[in-house]
Protein backbone atom coordinates (compact mmCIF):
# COMPACT_ATOMS: atom_id res chain seq x y z
CA UNK A 1 0.00 0.00 0.00
CA UNK A 2 2.87 2.44 0.94
CA UNK A 3 4.39 1.79 -2.68
CA UNK A 4 1.06 2.59 -4.43
CA UNK A 5 0.89 5.75 -2.52
CA UNK A 6 4.34 7.03 -2.64
CA UNK A 7 4.16 6.35 -6.56
CA UNK A 8 0.98 8.54 -6.69
CA UNK A 9 2.28 11.58 -5.16
CA UNK A 10 5.49 11.16 -7.43
CA UNK A 11 3.31 10.87 -10.59
CA UNK A 12 1.33 14.49 -8.86
CA UNK A 13 4.10 15.89 -7.99
CA UNK A 14 5.66 15.32 -11.17
CA UNK A 15 3.03 18.17 -12.83
CA UNK A 16 2.66 20.31 -10.38
CA UNK A 17 4.42 22.98 -12.03
CA UNK A 18 3.51 24.55 -15.13
CA UNK A 19 6.28 24.93 -17.68
CA UNK A 20 7.26 28.63 -18.82
CA UNK A 21 9.18 28.99 -22.22
CA UNK A 22 10.36 32.65 -23.45
CA UNK A 23 9.95 33.78 -26.47
CA UNK A 24 10.01 37.32 -28.54
CA UNK A 25 7.54 38.41 -30.94
CA UNK A 26 8.69 39.99 -34.40
CA UNK A 27 7.92 43.44 -33.20
CA UNK A 28 10.45 42.68 -30.11
CA UNK A 29 7.81 42.08 -27.07
CA UNK A 30 9.21 39.67 -24.58
CA UNK A 31 6.13 37.08 -24.19
CA UNK A 32 5.82 33.51 -22.21
CA UNK A 33 4.24 30.53 -23.40
CA UNK A 34 2.82 28.85 -19.97
CA UNK A 35 1.99 25.30 -20.27
CA UNK A 36 -0.14 23.32 -18.07
CA UNK A 37 -0.30 19.90 -18.88
CA UNK A 38 -2.03 17.13 -16.85
CA UNK A 39 -6.14 16.81 -15.29
CA UNK A 40 -7.90 19.50 -14.23
CA UNK A 41 -7.45 18.36 -10.68
CA UNK A 42 -3.64 18.85 -10.81
CA UNK A 43 -1.48 21.32 -12.25
CA UNK A 44 -3.63 21.03 -15.67
CA UNK A 45 -6.15 23.94 -15.10
CA UNK A 46 -5.76 27.56 -17.13
CA UNK A 47 -6.30 29.31 -14.12
CA UNK A 48 -3.38 27.43 -13.48
CA UNK A 49 -2.13 28.64 -16.08
CA UNK A 50 -2.74 32.31 -15.98
CA UNK A 51 -1.42 32.30 -12.09
CA UNK A 52 1.80 31.10 -13.12
CA UNK A 53 1.67 33.91 -15.98
CA UNK A 54 1.26 36.68 -13.38
CA UNK A 55 4.21 35.44 -11.50
CA UNK A 56 6.79 35.65 -14.25
CA UNK A 57 5.13 38.47 -15.86
CA UNK A 58 5.58 40.30 -12.06
CA UNK A 59 2.06 41.58 -12.56
CA UNK A 60 -0.18 41.71 -15.75
CA UNK A 61 -0.16 40.50 -18.96
CA UNK A 62 -2.05 40.05 -22.40
CA UNK A 63 -3.23 36.55 -23.27
CA UNK A 64 -2.37 36.42 -27.08
CA UNK A 65 -3.45 32.77 -27.16
CA UNK A 66 -4.91 29.63 -25.69
CA UNK A 67 -4.64 26.17 -26.81
CA UNK A 68 -6.19 23.44 -24.95
CA UNK A 69 -5.89 19.72 -26.67
CA UNK A 70 -7.12 16.17 -25.88
CA UNK A 71 -5.20 14.64 -23.51
CA UNK A 72 -5.26 17.43 -20.85
CA UNK A 73 -2.79 19.48 -22.73
CA UNK A 74 -2.82 23.16 -22.26
CA UNK A 75 -1.31 26.41 -22.84
CA UNK A 76 -1.55 30.29 -22.77
CA UNK A 77 0.97 32.71 -24.85
CA UNK A 78 1.53 35.90 -22.70
CA UNK A 79 2.57 39.45 -23.22
CA UNK A 80 3.66 40.98 -19.95
CA UNK A 81 2.24 44.38 -19.44
CA UNK A 82 4.75 47.08 -19.57
CA UNK A 83 7.30 44.58 -21.66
Amino acid sequence: MRIVVLVGLVALSSCATPRTEAFVTPDGQKGHVVSCNGSLWSAGSIATCQSRAREVCKGDYVETNRTILPGDKRSIEVICAGA
